[in-house]
């Protein structure tokens, strides 16, 4: 057989990406870092650009580009030179290692070759299938260790996943894997960590072995433990959040910076950025000193002092170029989405809101226009919505430091609980309910723009209040904000119809209960569908929602096996089921299950 083409990988092994693999590209350059323009890792020891990689010579080779805390390969720390990589070696930036790995490629022939005897064991496994019941997927992620999970149950290297826990989050198994377990409390009883593509949680056990949900978190945070914390649940590092370990599990506990959503750059500001970056007269300061790149054709050449801050007169070109381009990605980019930026001046925000009625600290801030048919106001930190006197948006004003004005806030979240809330608050105020069951066409975008990862500071831009008066305490604590609140629209905009919302988890009777008589029984069938059951997807119905309180029971929707949006309305509610689903082959299993009501615009008789 011919010896098979090859590419190289970088995999990360360890580290806030395990398990990541990126292909290298001959005609391109990877850029290792904080920043989103290359491979991104959320590490809070690596720095915004801390290392690149290219292709030179018939090899690839990796170069620090003046981190603070170094690139090693093999544990040898690069200095100033780049170094020609080999397959295994192993590349450390922060916390984070990536292998050099080879990807293999076979010939059309032998391909062909691979994958005939492969074709024909799959057409007598497919008919063996068909003949055969089906049975329920294995919901078991395997570990190199016994799982601890109580002294009444034995531990085991397979861990079985509840369906109870797999609905209430919305993911498959599949998409699950076990990133380390843990007993930082020392109980015996073990933690586990889980990953999926975009979320984490940690879970625990009770006595009896059935699952404790510690947490929903982030993907790469970091533990970041304290000295008087010994013995108990790390803080957790996660970017741009401080979450913490409570009665209530993990929670955020201390945002960094303020995460601010913009308005669309003035065209005049926007001319004369771009004048300033053609004459080179870039003059940011960002939160680390950036060292130049190596120059590609040697080791020795682009040497200068470490961590110069000088204008671009005292800068060589490459850390000018990088200014440059890091404030033309944000200017591109200043559209309305989440930005992590610095605050100016606390005592004059706080003037700027007595000025406005507000004189207690807020949690976030919502100018006009933000959200279309939601009034200008604030969340107090008494959880508390209260309109501004009048608007704020042109009083605010986004700048870099020298200072050439880049924006307008239209919302700003000064806290890690004010940010959640914002997100939930603004989701009910178009969709009934946090979780946009009633989403109203056309609203996805700015929602996905509102929940966006705001990511980590730009130490260069920060927000200032246009307001002479100064007064304190323009943030409110970090605390953990509860009950229903309703943002207050707009003048002349119908408010809100805020509903209920709920998960179902098993089969069996549930029961949801709107005011008045209405009564809603909700009849939940097997969460799977097929020849094991003798049961047809698309004739088969998953649940029923009947109205049992007011009188004669009443069907008002039945939903089916292949999933989607089904509607009913009694008096005075409206009743929504969601049912997701994956059909699996002549099989269907649903993956989650929801029913909601909210008042009815109309009311029926």
């Amino acid at each position: 057989m011919a010896r098979p083409n090859s590419e190289v990988d970088l995999v990360a092994i360890s580290g806030a990406i395990e398990g990541l693999r990126v292909q290298l590209q001959p005609r391109e350059t990877l850029l290792l870092g904080r920043t989103a323009n290359g491979l991104q890792i959320p590490d809070e020891l690596v720095s915004i650009y801390h290392a690149e990689i290219v292709f030179e010579e018939g090899s690839y080779w990796v170069a620090d580009v003046g981190s603070a805390t170094g690139t090693f390969v093999d544990d040898r720390k690069s200095e100033h030179d780049k170094v020609r990589l080999q397959l295994g070696n192993v590349i450390k930036v922060g916390e984070t290692r990536l292998r050099v790995s080879r990807r293999q490629r076979f010939t059309p022939i032998e391909w062909v070759a691979i994958a005939l005897p492969l074709v024909i064991a799959a057409a007598f496994i497919v008919v063996a299938w068909r003949m055969a019941p089906q049975r329920a997927p294995m919901r078991g992620l395997i570990w190199e260790a016994p799982i601890r999970r109580g002294p009444m149950v034995a531990g085991t290297t397979q861990l079985d996943v509840p369906g109870s826990f797999l609905r209430a989050q919305g993911v498959d198994v599949v998409d699950l894997r076990i990133r380390r377990v843990t007993d930082f409390d020392q109980n015996q009883v073990d933690e586990v960590w889980l990953r999926a593509q975009d979320r984490e949680w940690a879970v625990t056990f009770e006595a009896d072995g059935s699952w404790q949900v510690m947490g929903t978190l982030p993907t790469g945070c970091l533990d970041a433990p304290l000295i008087d914390r010994k013995g108990g649940m790390p803080l957790l590092r996660c970017p741009g959040v401080l979450y913490d370990y409570g009665a209530a599990g993990y929670r955020p506990a201390q945002q960094e910076g303020i995460v601010v959503w913009l308005a669309p750059i003035q065209l005049g500001v926007a001319e004369r950025l771009a004048r300033e970056t053609k004459a080179n007269r870039v003059e940011a300061v960002p939160l680390e000193p950036i060292r130049p790149k190596r120059a590609s054709g040697g080791s020795g050449s682009g040497s200068r002092a470490s961590g110069s801050r000088g204008s671009v007169g005292d800068q060589p070109v490459a850390e000018a170029a990088i200014v440059k381009r890091r404030r033309e990605e944000f200017v591109a980019s200043a559209f309305v989405r989440p930005h992590r930026l610095e605050l100016a001046s606390a005592e004059r925000v706080a003037g700027f809101l007595a000025e406005r009625g507000v004189d207690s600290p807020v949690h976030y801030l919502i100018c006009e226009d933000a959200y279309p048919g939601v009034a200008a106001q604030v969340l107090t930190e008494a959880g508390e919505i209260v309109p501004l006197a009048f608007g704020c948006m042109d009083d605010l004003v986004v700048a870099d430091r020298n200072p050439e004005e880049v924006g307008h806030p239209v919302a700003i979240a000064f806290t890690a609980h004010g940010h959640e809330a914002l997100r939930n608050d603004v989701a009910t105020f178009y969709g009934g309910t946090p979780d946009d069951v009633w989403l109203e066409p056309g609203r996805e975008s700015l929602l996905n723009k509102l929940r966006g990862d705001a990511g980590y500071p730009l130490g260069y831009v920060e927000v200032d209040a246009l307001s002479p008066a100064h007064f304190t305490r323009a943030i409110a604590h970090e605390r953990p904000l509860g009950g229903a609140r309703a943002l207050v629209p707009a003048e002349g905009v119908a408010g809100p119809r805020p509903g209920v919302s709920a998960t179902l988890m098993t089969p069996g009777v549930a029961q949801l209960d709107p005011p008045g008589c209405e009564r809603l029984q909700i009849e939940v069938g097997a969460w799977q569908c097929g020849v094991s059951n003798a049961c047809i997807p698309g004739a088969a119905t998953f649940l029923r929602v009947d109205e049992v309180g007011c009188g004669e029971p009443t069907t008002l929707l039945a939903a089916g096996y292949r999933g989607g949006v089904t509607d009913g309305t009694f008096g005075g509610i409206e009743v929504r089921a969601v049912v997701d689903s994956r059909v699996e082959g002549n099989g269907a299993r649903v993956r989650t299950a929801r029913v909601a009501w909210r008042p009815a615009a109309t009311p029926t008789p």
